[in-house]
């Protein structure tokens, strides 16, 4: 998949999510199926990247394995949905701390502006490191890696024994949709 393909792909991920929570269900915005969420992460990142079934595959969604491993599936959190277990409390992870209103509101604009500021910076890092991961997808002469995009056996988020160079390019690619997706 071409670098501006990539980039239109986070944007329309970034549109869809924004067009489809609103701001009064954030609290309840999350990545499990219990406690007022409803794998919203799952959802929104399947609606907006997952082929439909007349799409050609590799134009510009993602086929069912790829997508399994992206958005979870079942009790999975997949990519999207990593930093809800191991990033919890990091805001700049979840775009916290990045909302501001004028009046009596617990955040200044200062504090607000500060908090987006590093949530731009960690989704740049985390797509920088998707970048990075997905040069090992291809060899010297640009043909695809068999052994880097199989995924005969699903990808594990938390295992650090996963070498595989897809698994890596998707979780990172996850975790920056999760920010945007929480923005």
């Amino acid at each position: 998949m071409r670098r501006w393909q990539l980039t239109h792909l986070v944007l329309a991920a970034c549109l869809v999510s924004w067009m489809v929570v609103p701001a009064s269900l954030a609290s309840a915005f999350g990545t499990i199926d219990s406690g007022g969420q409803h794998r919203e992460h799952e959802r929104i990142t399947r609606a907006s990247l997952s082929c439909a079934s007349e799409a050609a595959l590799g134009e510009t969604c993602f086929a069912a394995r790829s997508m399994d491993f992206l958005a979870g599936h079942d009790r999975e959190f997949g990519a999207v949905g990593a930093p809800d277990s191991d990033e919890i409390a990091d805001p700049a992870a979840h775009c916290d701390n990045a909302d501001f209103l004028a009046g009596e509101y617990p955040r200044t604009r200062e504090s607000a502006s500060a908090g987006l500021v590093d949530c731009v910076n960690h989704l740049r890092a985390r797509f920088a490191e998707a970048v990075v991961a997905a040069e090992a997808l291809l060899d010297s002469e640009g043909r695809m890696v068999s052994g880097e995009v199989n995924l005969d056996t699903e990808c594990k988020v938390f295992d650090i024994a996963e070498r595989r160079a897809k698994c890596a390019t998707l979780e990172s690619f996850g975790r920056a949709l999760h920010g945007a997706q929480d923005f």
